[in-house]
């Protein structure tokens, strides 16, 4: 049992808070002990399938923990003994620091689980009525990372508007995230195909694949487009942090639109976003396609025209690191680059591929190519149709 010395350093130090069955009763405890940490400061997540899409707190409630997509620091639960068993691969996922189980809610077998990862896990306790008999203020929140700062985002994102129509075969679809509306285009042009999820480089928007699904389609596949904060008809400002954090809701909202297996594709600057979605893969996806894409970080920040700092903070590695989220991933694998690319070298692209585990993985070298132009290879398209084809059974339809 957990003593008030270790209780005062949890509720002071995880200002990050998901809770797992939010309720939207105020006379529930699963509302009105959220709305107590939120007003003490703590940045507070629902979740719950019934209520995802809505705003509570500030934030947009998530069908389930994957789909935060970012670091978190406790998850508040409140459901039933019995039913803790089937959210547990779904805590592991997640990662949090601590798990806190409320009042009548105590599972050992799951504690057991979870403690066994190095979670701390804490059960039938409230975590409103410890903050006001230990008498907490609000929590202390990490020194600023250098990935969100605003002199590296704005030299990492170049965001520009665009307005056009959808053309023949294609929809625009909208995804709701916290404080922003996404915009993703969606080509439809082959029935019972999977759908490939592109998170773009960061000087392109959706419009500038309109040309190129019909070139998906010849592979094997349908192609969804999305455009970060900022880009496009896309609000909000992006960030890197965001970036990532947004790619779970978005690939949702894809299957729930396509209803078909996800391929996930990142491009340069989006395989921040496909080696977050490789290591927590969302329902229905069944694949991963790393395409021109970055593991070092230090190379990132420099090329950026920044120095960066000696090491990294542990966070900070585990919001952004790449590697660590390829190696603990499953999914097949395919990694696209130009052998005469000298924005991210090849050598990167080797990383990635070496860093993932699965035997289902491939690494194709386009020679000649740089980092803009691998797709004018008739290698790249070849490598894209033969993955899409070794896909296991069920997943190409």
């Amino acid at each position: 049992m957990l003593d008030d010395d270790a209780l005062r350093q949890i509720l002071t130090t995880c200002p990050t808070v998901a809770v797992l069955g939010l309720n939207d009763d105020p006379s529930k405890a699963a509302y009105y002990v959220p709305a107590y940490l939120h007003e003490q400061g703590y940045r507070v997540i629902g979740v719950n399938p019934k209520l995802a899409g809505q705003r509570f707190f500030g934030e947009v409630v998530r069908s389930t923990l994957a789909e935060i997509g970012e670091p978190i620091d406790l998850v508040d639960v409140f459901r039933r003994s019995e039913l803790l068993p089937m959210h547990l691969e779904d805590l592991r996922a997640c990662k949090p620091r601590v798990v806190w189980m409320q009042l009548l809610v105590r599972n050992d077998d799951v504690a057991g689980a979870l403690e066994a990862e190095g979670i701390t896990v804490v059960q039938w306790r409230c975590t409103l009525a410890d903050h006001q008999r230990l008498g907490l203020g609000r929590p202390q929140r990490p020194a600023p990372s250098l990935f969100d700062t605003h002199e590296l985002n704005t030299r990492l994102f170049f965001p520009r508007p665009d307005r056009s129509p959808p053309p023949a075969g294609a929809v625009d679809l909208w995804v709701e995230v916290t404080d922003a509306r996404l915009h993703v285009r969606w080509h439809r042009r082959l029935e019972a195909a999977p759908t490939v999820v592109l998170f773009h480089g960061n000087g392109e928007v959706v419009a500038d694949y309109d040309a190129a699904a019909i070139r998906f389609a010849s592979a094997g596949a349908n192609l969804a487009v999305v455009d970060y904060r900022g880009y496009g008809e896309s609000t909000g400002t992006p960030t890197l942090r965001n970036a990532i954090g947004d790619a779970p809701a978005v690939v949702t909202a894809i299957r729930q639109a396509a209803g078909a297996p996800l391929v996930v594709m990142g491009r340069s600057l989006g395989c921040a976003c496909a080696a977050a979605l490789y290591e927590r893969p969302p329902e229905g996806v069944v694949g991963v396609v790393w395409e021109s894409g970055f593991v070092d970080l230090f190379g990132l920040i420099r090329r950026r025209g920044m120095s960066p700092p000696a090491t990294l903070a542990a966070a900070d590695r585990d919001a952004f690191d790449p590697i660590p989220k390829l190696r603990r991933g499953t999914l097949p694998l395919l990694v696209l680059h130009g052998d005469a690319d000298t924005v991210i070298a090849p050598a990167e692209a080797r990383a990635a591929f070496e860093a993932v585990t699965t035997a289902h993985k491939e690494l194709v070298y386009l020679p000649g190519r740089g980092h803009n132009d691998v797709s004018t290879a008739a290698a790249y398209w070849q490598a894209l149709a033969r993955f899409l084809g070794d896909l296991p059974a069920g997943a190409q339809a």
